[in-house]
């Protein structure tokens, strides 16, 4: 069915009535008020939704109450002429450490504090942290290291060796930069890890495909490969593997899994992407079930690596690492698997 369509002469009709119908009486100072209020209500919904998108249940918790605050003040300053404050939104949280984290001033970084742009985060010779970006992506940083936290989705490396996960990136249109000395580094939906240590660069791919631009050109480091550049700016190519040794360090700084209330199914995932291990099952059967066995308990302070022989043997299951699988199946006598 075909739309209606206006008369040409419509609008100077409309305006011609309007003006004849004079100014309409103004409401009640009251109702202007329920009005207003009602509006700004709305409107501040509408603001915490957007901010709830962005993924972090701390970073809404900090725009909800710097909303909360702004709108006290403009309630109270009403006709005053004085503008509210401006909060900035936290473009990082320190999810976890071990040893001494400090800004650049010194001053430490206590787990669960929010990061505001620009900060400079240390950590000592004894030393790891685990950061959680604005737009999702995990981040690690080794030993010795030093970043400036650019914005929730750029960090500046100067020194030392980070890790990067950002599979649970929620905005794929703001992918995580890396800015070195050597270049910027941005990924593909991906985990890798960089280090910048005796005015060399090293970057190492452990899942997707990161690219390196640099003023010499663009360089696309792929799954499983390792790039060095040089002091001279000389490129060295490499291969490395998702798991084993060299990938150790990331597990010191691995935060926690909540693991009261989660499925099996879920832990073993979350093993396999913190050691590169991939799983497997003796049994199609217990496969299933790990869908279905619910867990109870805590493993803070275990190393996602030593988690399985913690959890399984709860469940009556084992496991054993054959090169890069781990294998669950029945819990053999005389211990859980290794």
């Amino acid at each position: 069915m075909s739309e209606p369509t206006n008369h040409p002469d419509e609008p100077e009709v409309i305006a011609r009535l309007l003006r004849l119908a004079g100014p309409r009486p103004e409401a009640a100072v009251e109702v202007r008020e329920r009005v207003h209020d009602a509006v700004r209500a709305r409107w501040l919904e509408k603001v915490k939704a957007r901010r709830r998108r962005v993924g972090l249940t701390w970073l809404v918790a900090a725009a909800a109450a710097a909303a909360g605050i702004a709108l006290m003040v403009e309630v109270g300053n009403r006709g005053s002429g004085v503008a509210p404050p401006i909060h900035e939104i936290p473009a990082a949280a320190l999810v976890f450490s071990i040893g001494s984290v400090q800004d650049a001033g010194g001053a430490a970084i206590q787990a669960g504090a929010e990061i505001q742009p620009g900060t400079v985060v240390k950590t000592g010779d004894d030393a790891r942290a685990a950061l959680r970006l604005a737009n999702g992506a995990a981040v690690r940083l080794d030993v010795g290291t030093r970043v400036t936290v650019v914005s929730g989705a750029a960090l500046d490396l100067a020194q030392g060796r980070v890790y990067v996960d950002t599979r649970l990136t929620t905005d794929p249109l703001r992918r995580i930069e890396i800015r070195t000395e050597f270049g910027v580094l941005r990924d593909i939906g991906t985990r890798f890890e960089v280090r910048v240590q005796d005015a060399e660069l090293r970057v190492r791919v452990r899942q997707g495909i990161v690219r390196l631009d640099r003023k010499a050109g663009s360089h696309d480091v792929q799954s499983g490969a390792q790039l060095n550049v040089k002091p001279g700016g000389g490129l060295a190519w490499g291969n490395v593997t998702p798991y084993g040794e060299e990938w150790s360090w990331i597990l010191e700084a691995a935060p926690a899994f909540e693991l009261e209330g989660r499925v099996l199914s879920e832990f073993l995932d979350w093993i396999s992407s913190e050691t590169g291990l991939s799983v497997t099952f003796t049994d199609q059967s217990i496969e299933r079930e790990a869908h279905r066995i619910v867990l109870h308990g805590s493993v803070a302070g275990v190393r996602p690596d030593q988690a399985p022989g913690v959890v399984l043997p709860t469940c009556g299951l084992g496991h054993r690492v054959v090169g890069d699988t781990l294998i669950v199946g029945p819990a053999v006598a005389g211990g859980g698997g290794g």
